[in-house]
């Protein structure tokens, strides 16, 4: 195996021991200090986000996954992200909204207003979130490993330190979730301004955009 590709390969591990050991803190502490009715509202809330963002995603983050690592110039990369990200936009907005306004119906089939109120402030994360897994796909098709290992990472410091930070305030349960929101706007910010700089000097024409969008559609 080539030496690039273990380095990749260690940065991967890496990122993934963090992120269980982050997650496994996450659960102990909202366990230990807010209890775990506290965990199950999260956790529930959690499910419905999963699910929302997955079809909010449309399968493109993984389109541009696999275009993106066939590709070897810098005006491919810049074409094949702007047009997903754009495409992501309306599916990954009417999923967020559609969670938002189901909220108080899926309070009612899971027995818990905390869930609704849950739900309702983790919607509009559910936009970021798709569109970072587009981010963060492109940046892996273009084999930029470290970056997206740290981008992957970055989340779910992020959750911990906030989700400490709100536990210490006694916050209720579903004011939680805002932990989840606060880091895709960060990790969107961040993921955007580092695509763009890797784009400087790079442009095209909307007629040679237009091709890659509709692709997806």
């Amino acid at each position: 195996m080539s030496n690039i590709f273990l380095r990749d390969l260690s940065w991967n591990y890496i990122s993934f021991f963090i992120i269980a050991f982050c997650g496994i803190l996450i659960n102990l502490i909202i366990t230990k200090f807010s209890g775990i009715s506290s965990l199950g509202i999260v956790n529930q809330v959690l499910a419905v986000y999963i699910l929302g963002a997955q079809v909010g995603m449309l399968g493109i983050s993984f389109s541009a996954l696999h275009s993106i690592s066939k590709k070897n110039r810098q005006i491919d990369y810049k074409l094949i992200a702007t047009a997903a990200l754009i495409a992501t936009i309306v599916p990954a907005s009417l999923v967020s909204i559609l969670i938002y306004l189901s909220s108080d119906y899926l309070s009612l089939i899971l027995e818990s207003d905390e869930v609704g109120s849950g739900i309702r402030l983790i919607a509009p994360g559910l936009f970021f979130f798709a569109l970072n897994k587009v981010s963060f796909a492109v940046i892996n098709g273009m084999r930029k490993m470290k970056v997206y290992a740290f981008f992957q990472t970055l989340r779910y410091v992020i959750i911990l330190l906030i989700i400490s930070i709100l536990l210490y305030k006694e916050v209720a349960a579903s004011m939680l979730l805002l932990s989840f929101v606060a880091s895709e706007v960060f990790l969107f910010i961040i993921s955007i301004r580092f695509l763009y700089k890797q784009f400087i000097g790079v442009s095209f024409s909307f007629k040679q955009l237009m091709p890659h969008i509709k692709k997806h559609y």
